[in-house]
């Protein structure tokens, strides 16, 4: 579960579970069902990562070895990464980039810059 970064009411949901690979996004003013959902992963959710500088981009990794670049008022996926290792989390960062990682990161993390055109 994230909170959206501008919107109060406003959250996403994801699942671990391979039978059902979206991200649910909700209102708590209207919450019978998600205003949106978003499908494009074909196995469970691992992480998910709403852009503090931009609420128009979520990141999400999945047991698929994706990593997607959403937007999550459109559903569209303007990026994305494959990876050929299992993935854990995903975050943002600011920019510039960091180029290594602090000393309380596992040795295995990487980090990887997404060039996004508008």
């Amino acid at each position: 579960m994230l909170w959206h970064p501008e919107v109060a009411t406003q959250l996403v949901l994801a699942s671990e579970d391979d039978r059902m690979p979206v991200i649910q996004m909700w209102d708590l003013r209207f919450a019978t069902s998600p205003l949106k959902v978003l499908e494009n992963h074909t196995r469970g959710l691992l992480s998910i990562a709403w852009s503090q500088a931009d609420p128009e981009l979520l990141l999400s990794s999945a047991k698929d070895n994706r990593i997607l670049c959403w937007n999550p008022n459109t559903g569209e996926v303007p990026a994305f990464l494959l990876c050929s290792k299992g993935l854990m989390v995903v975050m943002w960062c600011i920019w510039p980039p960091i180029t290594k990682p602090p000393p309380s990161f596992p040795a295995q993390s990487f980090f990887r810059c997404l060039q996004l055109s508008r």
